[in-house]
């Protein structure tokens, strides 16, 4: 029913453009923080001596520490969000990061080598744009932009653009395309049925 993205993700995920006034994001600091993300989720990867189901449990930490899950959510919602009341939202966003979380742990693990480089960042609007190539075993390396947000003295991701396509665009469409046919409650019960499938699939 959702369509996933690309395996590309050599950390993360996705995704908003929700934005109040705060101080301009030092593009220095999150290109520094995309790096450190980036190298520890690769070293992970290339352990070797780690069971799957640790390295994806331990996956699923750094994503959860990386991205700004309520942010990503509220966007992805679009419209609906300011339609449910607060009992709603606050399921909605569990739901969202357990989504968030299994779907790109799972996705990091299909890992083949690849590396990852910052390569340059510059400032839009309040946030941060890192840009970084993805290096791929075969074929030309991956031009993928992170857009970071600093918020109570830490970096998050909040947008992943990839080969021009935002991921937040794209899950935003997603789900809208789900709630026209199912409602919001049936969207909220399809989340539940894939995550379910994959913490059965988990190791």
């Amino acid at each position: 029913m959702f369509q996933h993205c690309p395996r590309i993700c050599l950390a993360l995920w996705l995704i908003g453009v929700f934005s109040t006034a705060q101080a301009q994001t030092s593009p220095d600091g999150a290109a520094e923080f995309l790096r450190k993300v980036g190298d520890e989720t690769i070293f992970l990867l290339k352990d070797r001596s780690r069971p799957k189901i640790e390295k994806e449990a331990e996956l699923r930490q750094i994503l959860n520490k990386s991205i700004d899950m309520k942010t990503i959510g509220r966007f992805a919602l679009g419209k609906t969000w300011r339609e449910i009341d607060d009992e709603q939202k606050a399921r909605y966003l569990k739901l969202f990061r357990d989504y968030v979380l299994y779907s790109y742990s799972k996705r990091l693990l299909s890992y083949d080598g690849e590396t990852f480089n910052v390569v340059k960042s510059r400032p839009i609007r309040r946030d941060a744009l890192v840009y970084t190539l993805i290096n791929q075993a075969s074929g030309e390396p991956l031009e993928t932009y992170w857009r970071v947000r600093r918020q109570n003295n830490a970096y998050y991701v909040i947008d992943v653009i990839v080969e021009g396509i935002s991921m937040a665009v794209t899950q935003r469409s997603e789900f809208r395309t789900v709630i026209r046919q199912r409602g919001v409650e049936g969207f909220f019960d399809s989340l539940r049925t894939i995550i379910g499938k994959m913490r059965k699939s988990t190791g």
